[in-house]
């Protein structure tokens, strides 16, 4: 029997390992430019999504100015405007629902003294009328130094805002006197069952009235009331919008 030499059968056995890791070379040449074009589709959509979902991204959240039912920025002059319904029925006015507003932080007056005094029986009250200059274009809810007093020559322009307040000089504020036997002047003053404790309306919290023009005249805010839209003296119907000098309807205080 002819027997190849062992060196010849590793030789042989070499060859065929070449020929087989050509032919496997080849076939994987073949394969991986079909894989590698397979990886790059999927690669390129990844970064379309990616600039897509940076394109979408929202930033970051700030508190947005609020808005009217139309999607346009309320104003201060916007709250002077009574809706329809509540014309005949004062309840319906959302204007004066309640809400909380900022903290009291100087003494409030008595619901008995802002009642007495409401009814003219203290001299010492004094009437201003208080005017906001275009309104229109002052944002609700926020704060301002557009308040300035004006003695009703003045021409009314639209945009403006007019409040009638009934105000007592600094001085017999602080004395404490109320000028009338058993009525205290301040709330405090009052046992618990009788103070205060109604919320301030919406729209005193949206109009934010300053009213440090009246205390630089030496005077403090007994009473306000905000004219609607177009008026310039008040009517009989506007007695129950009467408010103290946080807000505060008078009509309830007594409910």
């Amino acid at each position: 029997m002819n027997r190849l030499h062992p060196s010849c059968n590793c030789e042989a056995e070499l060859t065929r390992l070449k020929e087989r890791v050509t032919l496997l070379e080849k076939q994987l040449a073949e394969i991986l430019p079909q894989k590698s074009s397979d990886k790059v589709a999927p690669k390129k959509k990844r970064k379309l999504n990616e600039a897509t979902a940076s394109t979408d991204a929202e930033p970051p959240k700030k508190k947005a100015p609020k808005r009217s039912e139309t999607g346009v920025l309320a104003s201060k002059a916007s709250l002077l405007t009574c809706m329809s319904e509540a014309r005949d029925d004062p309840k319906l006015d959302r204007r004066y629902l309640t809400q909380r507003g900022p903290p009291i932080t100087k003494r409030a007056f008595s619901k008995a003294y802002l009642e007495w005094t409401l009814d003219d029986m203290d001299p010492r009250v004094t009437p201003f009328r208080y005017r906001h200059r275009k309104a229109n274009e002052c944002p609700a809810r926020e704060s301002c130094k557009h308040w300035h007093i004006v003695d009703g020559t003045e021409r009314h322009k639209e945009g403006d805002i007019y409040m009638l307040l009934n105000c007592l000089d600094i001085e017999s504020v602080e004395e404490g006197d109320s000028g009338c036997e058993g009525i205290n002047m301040f709330d405090d003053e009052e046992p618990r069952a009788n103070r205060i404790t109604l919320h301030p309306c919406r729209i005193f919290n949206s109009l934010k009235p300053d009213f440090s023009a009246i205390e630089d005249e030496g005077n403090v805010v007994l009473h306000c009331l905000v004219l609607d839209y177009g008026k310039t003296v008040e009517e009989d119907g506007d007695q129950w919008k009467r408010m103290d000098q946080y807000g505060r309807l008078l009509l309830r205080m007594s409910l």
